[in-house]
Parts: structure tokens; sequence; C-alpha cells
């Protein structure tokens, strides 16, 4: 149980620390709709194979 209350200290501190201390250029709203994401996502992992065959 103690490493659990370790570990979720650090992934409480990753999650919710800032990287830099300029803003961010982004907002909620700038993010695309979680289809519209996985629809980039599967076009992409449909030309994945196209591109292992061309390289082999």
């Amino acid at each position: 149980m103690k490493q659990l209350t370790e570990f979720r200290a650090s992934a409480d501190d990753a999650l919710h620390r800032q990287i830099g201390t300029r803003t961010s250029r982004f907002s909620i709203g700038d993010l695309p709709t979680r289809a519209s994401v996985n629809a980039l996502l599967e076009g992409v992992l449909d030309h994945l194979p196209a591109l292992e065959q061309q390289e082999a």
C-alpha cells in the first residue's frame, strides 16, 4: 500500500505540474473531437502496412 501511495504522489505531480513557464498557445476549445482524432489515427494505421512493405 505504501508503494501505491508513493506512486500516486509522483503521478499527480506529473499530471498537474506545468512543464514550462510559457503560457500555452492551445486551449481546450482548440482540441479536435474524439471522433476526429480516432479517424486520423485509423487513417494512419491503414497506411502503415503499405509503408512497411515499401521499405522491405
